[in-house]
């Protein structure tokens, strides 16, 4: 067999190790498949996808993309399946077909139904999801997501998440209409946030709704006036990543005052009093 990384199980679908895939992926429950597209380049034979199905395989990683998807019909369901990983195969799954699913991450395509059914999620990763409604509804009954990241979508809010009160970490990236302005709620539980080209997002409504975040990434194309707000709100903040953030205060050296930071990563501005170098303490720092 061929290994990705054999330390971490990841493992290759190659149709030469057919029967010892099968050996294999009974006895490490743990293991996953990665179904690469690249490893079948100047193959003269064709290969055989349904094989797939002969694998008890609970995580399968899906790299490439393929011509024909019709021959992929062996993906679209499975009672084990535990994580699935596929930002680049374009199929319409049918999640109700995936009843023990934890891990989703995934490009959406917009025949894609029925997520609201993946009710074991743990961890759901969305490109391009992009729903009529604009909102986040269908996700209303994942109450066992502890973390949640939406990339280039459509949606304008998050309402329909405000009773998925176990999440633990949210990651907004390029959602260039969202805007937290109609949701009142609190997630006290979310110590992880990021939050990048989502220019419609106040930091006044970030620091309402999230006031235990202990590690806060906020790029934002709106220039906010000081960092006292972010600072002395959130008081379990630990690590703060403004950089590229503009920020119009000038005396900025009570900066240094908050201990409970770890690290506080921005950019160097000419008009302000302190710059990178006079904060020492973090340079080793991610």
């Amino acid at each position: 067999m061929e290994f990705a990384n054999k330390e971490k199980k990841r493992v290759y679908f190659l149709p030469e190790f057919q029967s010892e895939l099968v050996k294999y992926f009974d006895v490490n429950s743990d293991a996953t498949l990665i179904l690469s597209f690249d490893s079948f380049i100047g193959r003269k034979t064709n290969i055989d996808f349904s094989k797939l199905l002969e694998i008890n395989y609970r995580k399968i990683c899906i790299v490439g993309n393929h011509n024909n998807p019709d021959e992929f019909k062996s993906l679209l369901k499975s009672e084990i399946l535990t994580e699935l990983d596929n930002r680049d195969l374009t199929l319409e799954y049918d999640f109700k077909n995936f009843p023990n699913l934890e891990i989703l991450i995934l490009s959406w395509h917009k025949k894609c139904s029925n997520i609201s059914e993946c009710v074991k999620l743990l961890e759901l990763s969305l490109w391009a999801y992009k729903p009529k409604s604009q909102d986040l509804t269908e996700f209303s009954s994942l109450k066992s997501l502890k973390e949640l990241r939406i990339i280039q979508s459509n949606i304008k809010t998050i309402s329909g998440i405000e009773n998925l009160q176990n999440i633990r970490e949210m990651i907004f990236i390029g959602n260039r209409s969202l805007s937290f302005e109609d949701v009142d709620v609190v997630f006290p539980n979310v110590e992880v946030l990021y939050i990048e080209s989502c220019k419609g997002i106040r930091i006044e409504k970030v620091v309402a709704m999230f006031p235990n975040v202990k590690d806060l990434n906020f790029f934002s194309s709106v220039e906010i006036e000081s960092l006292r707000i972010i600072l002395e709100n959130l008081k379990k903040l630990e690590i703060l990543n403004v950089y590229d953030l503009k920020i119009s205060e000038t005396d900025n050296r009570y900066w240094k005052d908050y201990k409970n930071l770890k690290l506080l990563n921005f950019q160097d501005r000419k008009h302000q009093l302190l710059k990178r170098k006079d904060f020492p303490e973090y340079q080793n720092c991610r």
